[in-house]
């Protein structure tokens, strides 16, 4: 054991090293259980919100399989198993958790809340049983890599603005940036509950979504929500598989910017909306945001789009141009010679502005306007 790492055996001397790490040397404590494979806390385990040496401290949680778990009757409804929120560190904490089961055990409760860090990487790590899987808020910098949510009530990932600002100005100082998401899923409840999102992305400036899995019961399987304009939508997903009854698969709120959906993978027939775009917060003086849908092989009967700043599918292209629109591009969709037929869209209005390029035997475009080295055609 070096002079930098503690391992602990049990809850007790993970809940004192966890504490002890905010003034001493510990950068990384280990979890070693002998006689069980989990630990029941008393508690919620809180992270100290400041270090001593804030500026270089990394501290890692390195779990080894084991259950961190509450007992039956849990904390309290909207606790959390483990929690960090910093008044005054200002995001120069990194935090690293590797290899944790949190099973919240049907309560209530968050697993796992950390507020206002930095550099914080979460790696195989479960979180089951729970109202709140995962929630991020004021991060900068995150990389969520083979985690998996099973039975969250209401959100699986949940990324957004801290309430807690260390700086006087919230408006421009509390949102996340820079977060990954690589191979996860969320497994939803038995039972469909209110308002139940997988990914709920709120005022996140930048993140991306890589080989993304969706099953179980959800009412919505990811909401990029843009409320603050200080923030511009900057969005991926590289490639979602959908495999459950969802009423919406992606929900985007979006401003200036733009959001890039590659590769929709549908298994099962969706119930509502393939993508909702109807909703936008559009600055003063900004552009219109795009959305770039491309690769997305299967489209069931019923799978619909819905848009805003819409236009009757049989509309003539010389009506006043909306000013208040989300431009649409399709690539390589399924069904691409209907794409702008009013079955395909939420009361049959489609996109003004549209574009779609797809291959049946050859490469075909539709698009309301197109110019040519300066030439409408």
């Amino acid at each position: 054991m070096s002079a930098n790492k503690v391992i602990v055996a049990n809850a007790s001397a993970l809940v004192a090293a966890v504490s002890a790490a905010a003034t001493n040397d510990t950068t990384c404590i280990e979890i070693a259980l002998t006689s069980d494979d989990s630990l029941t806390l008393t508690n919620t385990l809180v992270i100290p919100p400041d270090f001593f040496n804030t500026a270089s401290k990394r501290l890692i949680i390195e779990g080894n399989g084991a259950t961190i778990k509450c007992p039956a009757g849990g904390f309290g409804i909207n606790t959390a198993l483990i929690s960090r929120k910093s008044v005054s560190d200002n995001k120069a904490c990194s935090l690293i958790f590797r290899n944790i089961n949190f099973d919240c055990s049907g309560n209530q409760m968050t697993c796992l809340e950390l507020y206002n860090a930095s550099n914080v990487i979460i790696e195989d790590c479960r979180f089951n049983n729970c109202k709140r899987g995962l929630v991020l808020k004021r991060i900068d910098t995150a990389t969520i890599d083979n985690c998996v949510v099973n039975n969250a009530t209401e959100y699986g990932f949940y990324c957004g603005i801290s309430e807690i600002f260390p700086l006087p100005d919230p408006t421009l100082l509390s949102k996340s940036n820079n977060i990954v998401f690589n191979n996860c899923k969320v497994v939803g409840p038995s039972q469909l509950q209110s308002g139940c999102v997988a990914w709920s992305l709120n005022d996140v400036q930048t993140i991306e979504l890589n080989n993304i899995q969706l099953y179980g019961n959800v009412l919505t399987g990811v909401e990029y929500i843009i409320s603050n304009t200080t923030v511009f939508s900057n969005f991926k997903i590289n490639n979602i598989t959908i495999g459950s009854l969802v009423s919406t698969g992606v929900k985007l709120v979006m401003n200036s910017g733009f959001a890039q959906i590659d590769g929709v993978y549908i298994t099962v027939p969706i119930g509502g909306f393939v993508i909702d775009a109807s909703s936008l917060i559009l600055p003063a003086n900004s552009t219109l945001p795009h959305l770039y849908v491309r690769n997305t092989p299967v489209l069931p009967a019923g799978a619909k789009f819905k848009t805003t700043g819409g236009v009757a599918a049989n509309s003539p292209c010389d009506i006043p141009q909306p000013s208040n629109v989300v431009v649409w591009e399709f690539y390589e969709v399924a069904d691409g010679d209907n794409i702008w037929s009013a079955a395909r869209w939420d009361l049959g209005f489609i996109p003004y502005y549209r574009y779609a390029e797809f291959f049946s035997e050859s490469k075909t475009i539709l698009t309301n306007s197109m110019t040519v080295n300066s030439k409408p055609l």
